[in-house]
């Protein structure tokens, strides 16, 4: 027997499922190219990309031995581009509630992505779960739009500050970096 759910009445998951569906496309927009390159060089080691959706901001790298992708939806992680990476079903609300990774290990990556701490209904808590996760001199990479996003999803408005308190009072020396638009810079 088949049940049909109103879009507002599906969970955020089930949203999501129904994105994966409908979007011809991926989040990033015509500088997505130029994205995944600078984020791709600023990536090193073992990399775990979270909340990675369908489309890696990752390409392969020699400066990149191996990456573990991880979202909470199984029909992003069944369309995601490189079948060859391990692909995990996994929600980080479950870390914002208070659970540690168990899959995971202490400074097991070099690099952590990130994308979507907007969608996190406590991205310090899973930021500082990240820094267990993460070796000494690893990176997290956060990527964040402040025009672009699922709006029935987003948790909270993504300001590049607030994501830069978020990591600091984790344990993280954050800088910004505003790849786009009038203030493009490096803070």
């Amino acid at each position: 027997k088949h049940t049909i759910k109103n879009y507002e009445d599906k969970s955020d998951v089930e949203k999501w499922e129904h994105m994966a569906v409908q979007m011809p496309g991926d989040i990033g927009g015509p500088r997505k190219k130029e994205i995944k390159k600078i984020l791709t060089q600023r990536a090193r080691g073992k990399v775990l990309e979270t909340m990675c959706g369908f489309n890696s901001y990752f390409d392969d790298s020699p400066n990149i031995s191996e990456v573990i992708v991880l979202d909470y939806c199984r029909a992003m992680l069944e369309r995601y581009v490189y079948p060859q990476r391990t692909r995990i079903l996994y929600n980080l609300e479950r870390v914002a509630n208070g659970e540690k990774m168990d899959l995971f290990s202490d400074d097991e990556f070099q690099t952590i992505g990130c994308w979507g701490s907007n969608y996190l209904t406590n991205p310090k808590r899973v930021f500082s779960e990240f820094g267990r996760i993460l070796s000494t001199s690893g990176k997290l990479l956060v990527l964040e739009s402040t025009t672009e996003g699922y709006s029935d999803l987003i948790k909270r408005y993504f300001k590049p500050e607030d994501c830069a308190k978020f990591m600091q009072e984790a344990g993280f020396s954050p800088s910004i970096v505003i790849l786009f638009g009038e203030k493009a810079q490096e803070a």
